[in-house]
């Protein structure tokens, strides 16, 4: 991935890392797609040995912290203790009718 990216213009994967990966990863709402996002980020990490070349060691540690923030920042979105069950008004919509079939 990151011989491709770069293979568009030298340098560009430092770029997509900074601006994309160390900036917006904290906005990735919903555990699914954190987890996605989580896997993609520790790819990069451990099994890209141009993280470790002189041009991009440096986004190394700040990828990796952010990675552990969004974590740590992640909003809990559990259901209130109150508000488990759907109240039977609050169903819009469904009304039941019968019909007798001709034949």
């Amino acid at each position: 991935l990151i011989e491709t990216i770069d293979s568009v213009q030298a340098g560009l994967f430092g770029n997509v890392v900074e601006k994309i990966f160390i900036a917006e990863l904290q906005k990735i709402s919903g555990e699914t797609e954190q987890k996605i996002a989580a896997v993609g980020v520790i790819k990069i990490l451990t099994e890209g040995p141009a993280m470790l070349n002189e041009n991009y060691v440096k986004f190394w540690a700040p990828l990796l912290d952010a990675l552990v923030h969004m974590f740590e920042e992640s909003v809990d979105t559990s259901t209130p203790q109150d508000e488990h069950f759907i109240e039977i008004e609050d169903t819009p919509g469904y009304t039941t009718a019968f019909n007798q079939l001709v034949f």
